[in-house]
């Protein structure tokens, strides 16, 4: 605690809070107020309102000082010629407000160089000479703040292009900073000084007083819109984080709750009601939602983990896209409802704009997912051939021809999961060139694979046994130039079944013939060796016939 003591409290306090801030010893205090000029540079702080300001240091020599203005104090320049005197005035005032201008737009703030009360350039009017320069310097300083005012008037983010990856809730941000930002313009346009300096225009009747008054009209309009954004768009806000939060394949649940209010501030809100600021919000959800499918899939994996789970994940991305527009789609038609709600029902105004604007990066996602599922389903499909296996005198050579097509395969699919690009990615050419060239590949292996399963259904004894065949081959006999080339081979699979059937009935029909000649004799034997016979024929016969539970196998053998 200082032991210094003051009549003056101001003193006492000043004092104490340096030498504690500085750690210094009371003695310094002493010399520095035993220092005429220092003394009164501290009385001249306490007792104006101007400067604000006040800097104390300790220099090397460990001497207390005051740092106070040197150019703006005309003390310092008071054997200056006038003119010498004014102009350096001038520009310390004019260096002082762009600083704090400067400053004030690091900070994300608007600041006006409005000049103080004790600024004489600007307030002096002691002589018309000085009062027409000081008029002048007004309205220099009116063109300065409509260029400051009207570039942050004419800036809306809002408008911005959605290709960037700009999220949501930056959009919440952005309004509250600029209703922000035009109330401490506001603020400013309204304080004193300034209406010191209107007044002066209004005295000389300047043709500057018409645009400072459409100035101000601008800003307080601004103001309204960026408040009544700011009010709409707070209730956002929650469930954006939630979206953020929510696991992917919860994410729909968000999406009935996120419309809702859209909606609601749409019907609500004229300035919310603007179709390009609306879909400027909704590209920044599909950014949202783009993002949380890419946490979901994780691009560096999706070529590389199981080809069963990869592909379960892809599936559930598509449909969480699907999801997120059949919202939109069903919030867009429930419009009216929302409208008809008011306290006074008017006319609804649809969200008229094209699906394309919105949805243009979700689509090109969707697209890419639609081409990685059904490269993975190929995949799938090639691993089946690991497990076919051909019976018959050509079984072994063609069984060998099916296992060299799947470790080519493999091959060439492990490329893939070589690869360091990001598959996700839709403005990837280099995925594309990939999977463009394994096609290729899968095309010529379907040609390879429909002509030796034509050669295994040729060698098939009987319709049975090509059931069994084209079971096992199972959806590899459905792919298209696969069943192209089997399409022959089922019809005389069909011919043969015919053949079979015929015999069949004919041997029913002998059985039924017999036993109604049986019923009427007196002495039918029911152990009848040739009756015995007949039965089991007809069974035997009927057990060559493939079952019918199982259809999927014969489903493609009609043309």
């Amino acid at each position: 605690m200082s032991s210094l003591k003051f009549e003056d409290k101001r003193v006492q306090f000043i004092a104490s809070y340096v030498l504690s801030s500085l750690k210094a010893k009371e003695d310094k205090w002493i010399k520095l107020w035993d220092n005429e000029t220092l003394k009164n540079t501290v009385n001249e702080f306490i007792e104006k309102p101007e400067p604000r300001k006040i800097f104390f240091s300790l220099s090397q020599a460990g001497i207390l000082l005051v740092l106070f203005p040197f150019l703006s104090n005309p003390v310092n320049h008071s054997t200056w010629p006038t003119v010498v005197s004014h102009d350096v005035m001038k520009y310390a005032h004019s260096l002082k407000r762009h600083t704090e201008v400067l400053i004030g737009h690091v900070n994300g703030k608007t600041v006006l160089p409005i000049p103080n009360e004790n600024d004489e350039y600007f307030f002096s009017r002691t002589k018309n000479k000085s009062e027409r320069s000081c008029l002048y310097a007004i309205e220099t300083l009116i063109i300065e703040w409509s260029h400051q005012v009207y570039k942050l008037l004419l800036e809306d983010k809002s408008k911005a292009s959605a290709d960037t990856e700009a999220l949501p809730v930056t959009e919440v941000e952005y309004w509250n900073l600029r209703a922000s930002d035009l109330d401490g313009i506001n603020l400013q346009i309204s304080s004193k000084n300034v209406q010191k300096m209107i007044q002066l225009l209004e005295t000389h009747n300047s043709c500057y007083l018409t645009p400072f008054k459409d100035m101000y009209k601008a800003i307080v309009y601004a103001l309204m819109e960026a408040n009544n954004m700011t009010l709409f768009l707070k209730p956002l806000r929650p469930v954006l984080e939630d979206m953020e939060g929510t696991e992917f394949e919860k994410l729909s649940v968000q999406f009935g709750r996120l419309f809702h209010l859209i909606c609601l501030s749409w019907v609500n809100s004229e300035y919310f009601r603007i179709p390009g600021r609306l879909v400027t919000f909704l590209r920044k959800v599909s950014n949202l939602v783009i993002i949380q499918l890419r946490n979901y899939l994780d691009p560096t994996e999706v070529l590389k983990g199981e080809l069963e789970d990869v592909h379960t994940r892809i599936t559930m991305g598509i449909k969480m896209l699907s999801s997120f527009k059949k919202y939109f789609e069903l919030y867009r038609k429930k419009l009216p409802e929302y409208f008809s709600k008011l306290e006074n029902p008017q006319e609804p105004i649809h969200w008229e704009f094209s699906e394309t604007l919105v949805f243009g990066k979700v689509d090109k996602y969707r697209k890419r997912l639609d081409s990685i599922k059904l490269l993975l389903e190929n995949a799938m499909e090639f691993e089946k051939l690991d497990r076919v296996v051909i019976g018959g005198i050509l079984g072994e050579t063609l069984s060998t021809e099916v296992q060299e097509i799947f470790e080519e395969f493999g091959v060439v699919f492990k490329v893939f999961s070589q690869r360091n690009y990001d598959c996700l990615d839709p403005d990837s050419e280099e995925f594309l060139n990939d999977y463009h060239s394994i096609s290729v590949r899968m095309d010529e292996y379907d040609q390879r694979l429909g002509s030796i399963f034509c050669r295994a259904l040729a060698e098939c004894p009987t319709p049975w046994h090509a059931y069994k065949l084209l079971t096992i081959l199972s959806s590899l006999a459905n792919r298209k130039q696969i069943k192209e080339q089997l399409e022959p081979c089922y019809t005389k699979i069909l011919q043969d079944l015919n053949t079979e059937v015929s015999a069949v009935r004919k041997i029913v029909t002998a059985h039924e013939e017999l036993a109604a000649k049986w019923k009427k004799a007196s002495d039918v034997n029911t152990g009848n060796c040739s009756a015995l016979g007949l039965h089991f024929s007809s069974f035997s016969c009927l057990f060559s016939i493939p079952p019918s539970e199982d259809t999927r196998v014969t489903d493609n053998w009609l043309p």
